[in-house]
């Protein structure tokens, strides 16, 4: 395992000398996995003493896409990277609605939204939560509350803001007043 501090250096070339690519992609599937024991694990094998949070996912995860085209490797295999393109587009498509939307035909615009949202996610309870996360990011507290409810996500899965306007709505209360909103943390 000596090709992890390589890895987490950027030293590719030197990496792709000692190690198959497909190697290379399922050590950096391992390094952006969402399960920290994972990486925790990872990082005693090689007895480094390095907080996960240290590790740069952004320039991981173009290496990454880097080495799945050049290769034509199956992105699918690797189910965090997986995870972590799906988390892009969800976040892309965030920014289409809440950002660009210009046009007139909102409910037409909203269903599609919504299709595209549910083929996306489907059944990931990790970008069913990170969706979640995003509403809150964009401050749209009954969306994420109705997404929350579509996904039956437990309490201590949701922010608490989400987690107060659902015992608003089941109580029958309507908000008196703004809600503090706390933004969530991105991946």
């Amino acid at each position: 395992m000596i090709i992890l501090p390589l890895i987490l250096k950027s030293q590719w070339e030197t990496v792709r000398f000692l190690v198959e690519d497909d190697k290379i992609l399922q050590i950096i599937d391992e390094l952006i996995s969402t399960d920290k024991t994972i990486v925790r694990r990872l990082f005693a094998q090689c007895s480094i003493n390095i907080c996960a949070h240290y590790i740069d996912r952004y320039s991981l995860k173009r290496a990454a896409r880097k080495f799945i085209k050049q290769y034509n490797f199956n992105l699918h295999d690797f189910s965090n990277l997986s995870t972590q393109e799906k988390i892009s587009f969800l976040k892309t498509l965030f920014v289409r609605k809440y950002l660009e939307r210009k046009t007139n035909d909102h409910d037409e615009n909203d269903q599609s939204w919504n299709a595209q949202i549910k083929e996306l996610i489907q059944n990931n309870h990790d970008l069913q939560i990170k969706s979640v996360d995003l509403f809150v990011d964009y401050t749209d507290i009954d969306s994420a509350v109705e997404w929350a409810r579509y996904y039956n996500l437990k309490d201590f899965e949701i922010p608490e803001q989400v987690n107060l306007r659902r015992q608003e709505i089941i109580n029958g209360k309507q908000r008196s007043q703004p809600m503090l909103i706390k933004p969530s943390i991105w991946l």
